[in-house]
């Protein structure tokens, strides 16, 4: 499961599901679940569900969620099938490889681009990284438009200080 919270408002939570689990245990109808609540995690409610006309695949495993500072409205899903975008606050979600010059490779040699961590600069809402299982890290400082590669290996994890602006950890 993944867990996020809005750092605008400490009463809204995140969870997701994802498909991983459910193949994991003998599931036969795989689906990605993407919970909110909005009052601490006391009652949830679903807010996205994949199907077979979903955006975010069917079959994609949410493997992290990061809420913007400063836009409680925007929230990031890096999943097995790529890096997703939404704008409503969890409710729909568009691709998002950016659209400028630099991007985040729409393939791979073994398929979408599996997106293992989304970290969001603190102080910085429009400078992130993202970890793509295949090229490595990727960086951007406008939220998205333009992804540059950081490096060619992929980390296993990928986390910040919060109460510093010392870097990225890999």
């Amino acid at each position: 499961s993944v867990f996020a919270a809005d750092p605008n408002n400490v009463n809204i939570y995140y969870a997701a599901t994802g498909t991983i689990h459910a193949w994991a245990f003998g599931g036969t109808n795989p689906t990605a679940l993407i919970l909110k609540s909005i009052d601490k995690g006391v009652n949830w409610s679903t807010i996205y569900t994949s199907d077979a006309t979903s955006v975010i695949p069917q079959d994609a495993s949410i493997m992290d969620l990061e809420v913007k500072p400063g836009d409680s409205n925007t929230v990031f899903a890096a999943t097995s099938q790529g890096l997703y975008r939404s704008t409503d606050g969890g409710t729909t979600f568009q691709i998002w490889h950016g659209i400028g010059s630099n991007v985040i490779p729409p393939t791979t040699a073994i398929g979408a681009p599996e997106i293992s961590d989304v970290q969001i600069v603190p102080n910085s809402p429009n400078a992130m990284w993202v970890t793509e299982k295949t090229h490595g890290v990727y960086f951007t400082t406008d939220g998205g438009q333009n992804w540059l590669p950081r490096n060619g290996v992929a980390p296993n994890a990928l986390s910040f200080d919060k109460l510093s602006s010392a870097g990225a950890y890999f």
